[in-house]
């Protein structure tokens, strides 16, 4: 202190008490600089923790929400099948992400490797399964657009080959009345009648079974039988229900295929939930 005092009074040519007065001034505005700076300091790092807190929270929640969502999808893909799809529903889970948007990328980086409270944490690892963790948040908003955009069509899809193999049904269930009705007229042709007789033994038949609503009985029990007994009788007019009933196997058929299809998709889409929960729960452990 007394070095400094004297060489102020040296190189200014001034009193030693001058000369203090200048060191505490001096002394004074360095210390408020210096204070100003750790308390910007102190408060943007709390701000950083603040932030980090508040990202592993969301991210604990989103990782529920991922496996309520698979378990979404579990139930969903038990009702893809020929006796439970007509009462088929989904019940969407929305996954928020609006938290981490709203942040983005620098924001949430910054929380976990910079400032000094971070000091030494930056390595490449680290740094390499944030860019992971990243990645994985807008694969999350990619895959939830996609699955709902699937379950959409997938309802589309089934409710209109369902609706014209049910016209195709009703059509020949109102060829074949009228073949009744019209039975007496039919006496006089020994091949009609029989035909007619027939026809309507395939229905009961098929009337007897149980279950006999359910797609595949109708299928197997009803129209592959009348189709199969035409073919075996192609000198009688039967163009108009075999053009029915094949249009009624073919939607059939078309429906199996949306099942198997998207049976096998949203399992996927199951699995994908779960992996991503998983990673996400793995990349935030190995962050902090």
């Amino acid at each position: 202190m007394n070095i400094i005092l004297d060489y102020l009074k040296s190189l200014f040519d001034i009193s030693s008490d001058t000369a203090a007065t200048i060191i505490i001034t001096l002394s004074v505005f360095i210390s408020s600089m210096l204070f100003t700076e750790i308390y910007k300091t102190s408060v943007r790092a709390l701000e950083r923790l603040n932030k980090r807190k508040m990202i592993i929270y969301f991210i604990n929640h989103l990782t529920m929400d991922l496996r309520k969502q698979a378990k979404i999808w579990e139930q969903t893909v038990e009702m893809v099948n020929l006796y439970t799809v007509k009462d088929f529903s989904f019940k969407r889970k929305v996954i928020d992400l609006s938290p981490i948007d709203s942040l983005g990328y620098h924001e949430i980086y910054n929380s976990f490797f910079k400032g000094f409270e971070n000091f030494g944490i930056s390595n490449k690892l680290k740094i390499k399964s944030f860019n992971k963790f990243w990645n994985t948040i807008k694969a999350i908003e990619f895959w939830q657009d996609k699955s709902y955009e699937s379950i959409t069509y997938f309802i589309e899809k089934y409710n209109e080959y369902n609706d014209k193999r049910n016209e195709s049904l009703e059509e020949f269930r109102k060829l074949t009345d009228q073949m009744t009705l019209n039975y007496a007229e039919m006496l006089s042709d020994n091949g009609h009648a029989e035909y007619v007789m027939e026809i309507n033994k395939i229905k009961l038949d098929w009337h007897s079974m149980e279950k006999n609503t359910q797609p595949d009985i109708v299928n197997k029990h009803l129209v592959q039988r009348v189709l199969k007994y035409n073919k075996l009788n192609p000198t009688i007019r039967t163009l108009p229900i075999t053009d029915v009933l094949l249009n009624a196997e073919i939607q059939y058929l078309n429906i199996e295929h949306l099942l198997e299809s998207y049976k096998k998709q949203f399992e996927n889409y199951r699995q994908i939930n779960l992996y991503n929960a998983k990673f996400i729960q793995a990349t935030l452990k190995y962050m902090n």
